[in-house]
């Protein structure tokens, strides 16, 4: 049970993670094309 529950945590962190890299990116991006 509690393996189950480290294991979506560590799963919902890492995406978060690449969501928050991917924005991030985005952003740098358009700036980029918007300058």
């Amino acid at each position: 049970m509690i393996q189950s529950g480290l294991r979506l945590t560590s799963s919902l962190i890492s995406t978060q993670q690449g969501l928050f890299f991917f924005v991030l990116k985005v952003n740098v991006t358009t700036t980029h094309r918007l300058s």
